[in-house]
């Protein structure tokens, strides 16, 4: 299949990741894939590291026919048979060239987030009713999106997410972490517990923050990590950030690493503080890379994470359990080594390319016929 990859984010986003990810190995299934994106977007940036096929297009925040006949050409020229879109904001752009469900290129939208504008304006609803299928990653999603489409929720395909397992688990990558440890003035004996955000309000480090503070006392031989996602940064947040964490013994934030799979290696435990996620993909890299796993119960981590078996989960806000269940993997052996294997079994069934490749594949089919 022909297949378009559309993606106008500014930022790096879950929705950039999901493209890229897709875009690999839909690849090396055989299919012709190309992505359109934001021409100084940072997914450019990666996709050209990662050797993709990419088009670069202006991506407005408001109609333009102009943008439009430049999308049209472009999925003329590449003869696309189907598009698919992470972001309702590009329905701008790519909306005239699609036909909806009944003609022309067909369209598929993951939702992921909610759009900016009112979901209930008319113009919007015209844009909505160029999309011939929606997807969404996670059950609460699912709603979301039923009710931001007004599109019956069995109608909305439950497509979750997916990351390549062997991706985090290889010789070179625990190579790699060794010399991130060392970067960090860590030994390999000593224990890090750590945490993968964006230095913004919402991704639960203030949390995270307070379970060091209750936490390091009991753990005196422990290290604690944040370790900033590549992407926008809330300067004066992540100021703030760095200061508090100045008066934590242990504690630091460092600079931003773009090797998440090394990193992860790096850790001992992996914690997940975030109370609101649309859809935890660090969470689920983790579990890959076979590190355990603290979560905050939420939508989206319990819908990954099945409590004690494959990752621990605390309620939102307490900081005192997060402290606690990191304390209990660090303290017991077996459960360490239970919730690693549990972790990433569950990725292999549930959450990785080879599970779930095949229904994404089976989805363009069905729009293509």
């Amino acid at each position: 299949m022909r297949i378009a990859l559309v993606h106008g984010g500014r930022t790096w986003s879950v929705g950039g990741r999901l493209h890229l990810a897709l875009a690999e190995a839909l690849s090396e299934r055989q299919h012709e894939v190309f992505l359109a994106v934001w021409e100084e977007g940072p997914v450019t940036e990666h996709a050209r590291e990662m050797g993709m096929d990419v088009e670069h297009l202006s991506f407005p925040r408001h109609p333009s026919p102009g943008a439009s006949r430049s999308m049209g050409r472009l999925l003329t020229e590449r003869a696309a048979e189907v598009v698919h879109l992470c972001r309702f904001g590009d329905l701008w752009t790519v909306s005239p060239s699609l036909g909806g469900a009944r003609s022309g290129v067909p369209a598929i939208l993951t939702v992921y987030e909610r759009p900016r504008v009112d979901p209930s304006r008319l113009w919007y609803r015209w844009l909505r009713r160029r999309v011939a299928r929606y997807t969404a990653p996670t059950p609460l999603l699912r709603r979301l999106a039923s009710d931001l489409t007004a599109t019956p929720q069995e109608e909305v395909e439950l497509l979750p997410h997916f990351v390549q397992p062997s991706r985090y688990g290889a010789e070179d990558i625990r190579g790699r972490a060794g010399e991130i440890r060392r970067s960090w003035g860590i030994a390999s004996q000593v224990p890090v517990i750590g945490t993968l955000a964006p230095l913004r309000p919402g991704y639960g480090l203030d949390t995270f923050l307070e379970a060091v503070r209750l936490g390091a006392p009991h753990l005196p031989g422990a290290r604690w990590r944040i370790v900033p996602w590549p992407g926008a940064v809330d300067g004066e947040f992540a100021e703030g950030l760095r200061r508090a964490a100045e008066g934590l013994e242990h504690l630091v934030v460092t600079g931003p690493e773009e090797d998440t799979a090394a990193v992860l290696q790096a850790l001992d435990v992996f914690v997940f503080p975030v109370e609101r996620e649309g859809y935890a993909r660090s969470l689920l890299e983790a579990m890959a890379s076979g590190i355990p796993v603290v979560a905050v119960e939420g939508p989206a981590t319990s819908f990954i994470v099945e409590s004690d078996r494959s990752g621990l989960l605390v309620q939102p806000g307490d900081a005192l359990a997060m402290a606690g269940a990191a304390a209990q993997i660090l303290g017991d052996a077996d459960l360490r080594q239970r919730l690693a294997r549990g972790g990433r079994q569950r990725v292999l069934s549930r959450f990785s390319a080879d599970a779930l490749l095949p229904r994404y594949e089976e989805l363009y089919r069905s729009l293509r016929s």
